[in-house]
């Protein structure tokens, strides 16, 4: 997988910030690297969008109005149909508190503003791969518990079967002892 395709398709990269300069500057350069990009600048809104549309990623600020970053996160990480969705933090917060309060409400990763497109982009490609491989190993355990079922009962099948047939065999060579 590239930058630019995830099964054929753009990565989604939903990014919001409540700096309108910083959301012009993260389109221009992640347009350019061919994702496809949804850019809000309050969270609430975003949330909302997400659960109509999910995206394959979320760059998050922390510092915003209403509901600041990590809220946001908590938010989409409690939502059954979003919480899969890497979220990388993007922030000019630069202290370790921050950054551990960021892992903890659900982000997979931290981006310091200012920060280097290069930078952004590794770190995008990364958790949009591992992303895919997740979903790819989840629905490798599910195909692989429906054959491990399967075949579970097609054992038992064959060990009522094989049962009936030496209780059968039984009832024919000893008519008395059988019939017990």
């Amino acid at each position: 997988m590239n930058s630019t395709q995830i099964k054929g398709r753009r990565p989604s990269v939903m990014v919001v910030d409540d700096t309108l300069e910083n959301l012009e500057v993260l389109k221009e350069m992640l347009q350019n690297q061919g994702f496809a990009v949804r850019l809000f600048p309050r969270a609430s809104l975003a949330i909302q969008s997400a659960l109509r549309s999910p995206p394959d990623l979320i760059l998050l600020d922390v510092s915003m109005p209403e509901i600041n970053g990590y809220e946001a996160c908590a938010r989409i990480k409690a939502s059954e149909t979003l919480r899969e969705i890497p979220i990388i933090f993007i922030s000019a917060l630069s202290e370790t508190a921050d950054k551990v309060r960021a892992f903890r409400a659900g982000g997979v990763d931290y981006i310091t503003k200012p920060f280097f497109i290069e930078e952004v982009f590794a770190r995008l490609q990364t958790h949009l791969q591992l992303h895919e491989m997740r979903q790819e190993l989840s629905r490798y355990n599910e195909d692989l518990k429906a054959e491990v079922a399967s075949r579970v009962d097609e054992m038992l099948q064959a060990q009522m079967a094989m049962l009936f047939a030496l209780s059968k065999l039984a009832e024919s060579r000893e008519k008395t002892t059988g019939s017990h």
